[in-house]
């Protein structure tokens, strides 16, 4: 799947010549954010003595959450080539982890790392019409590869601590909630009550624009934003 969208990703090395046309400067990938966060961090502790840096350590949590771009990106691709760009997104990702922990400089680094949601829940993915719905199946498994391939290398990660986030277990719990609140069926776990916030709209964007993009003059906003799952 290409087009207007785009967002940040893992290696801007990954997007395609078309996107770069697009867009001349891509946003900072997570090589550069590391790389500006470790310089920030490097600045901020300059001075330090060791209780203080120790300190600082023991009460920072990093958060690392990328995929959905990736997979976006990967979409009109054959489920064997995304596959591999899969696979050297994740090599990133934990080269990336590691680089955090060498500069930590100890194996306290505490990490939350979010999983990929399955893009196909996404408003913008079924604005793109029949030819993309037909590569449901194929969007759908490769954002299973994409969660585990994260997961696998993340429980063999020594170099701290990473709590995973199941970003896309989440996302399906706040559609099906809602689903089953219209319908008026409450399950014993709690789901149909639709509470907190209360969605009123769990499949469109609340920002819309005839030209689909992501930011636009031309945008119209939704009156209620608090009470739609996607902006």
């Amino acid at each position: 799947m290409r087009g207007n969208y785009i967002g940040s990703v893992v290696d801007n090395m990954e997007l395609s010549g078309s996107l770069l046309n697009l867009y001349k400067s891509p946003l900072a990938d997570l090589k550069a954010q590391v790389a500006n966060w470790i310089a920030a961090e490097t600045e901020a502790t300059r001075g330090m003595d060791a209780t203080a840096i120790g300190m600082r350590q023991n009460r920072t949590i990093v958060v690392v959450s990328f995929g959905v771009w990736d997979l976006w990106n990967v979409m009109a691709k054959t489920y064997e080539d995304a596959s591999h760009a899969v696979d050297r997104n994740i090599k990133v990702i934990m080269e990336e982890l590691n680089l955090l922990a060498e500069t930590w400089g100890s194996n306290d680094l505490k990490i939350i790392l979010t999983l990929a949601p399955d893009v196909t829940f996404l408003p913008a993915y079924r604005a793109q019409g029949a030819p993309q719905i037909t590569k449901h199946k194929d969007a759908v498994r490769i954002a299973d590869y994409w969660n585990g391939e994260l997961r696998n290398n993340a429980e063999d990660w020594s170099n701290g601590t990473i709590y995973l986030f199941d970003t896309n277990s989440f996302l399906a719990d706040q559609i099906r909630d809602w689903q089953l609140f219209a319908a008026g069926i409450e399950e014993e776990n709690g789901l149909g009550r639709n509470e907190d916030p209360g969605w009123e709209n769990v499949e469109d964007a609340c920002v819309q624009s005839s030209q689909q993009w992501m930011v636009t003059s031309g945008a119209q906003q939704c009156d209620r934003p608090e009470k739609f799952l996607f902006w």
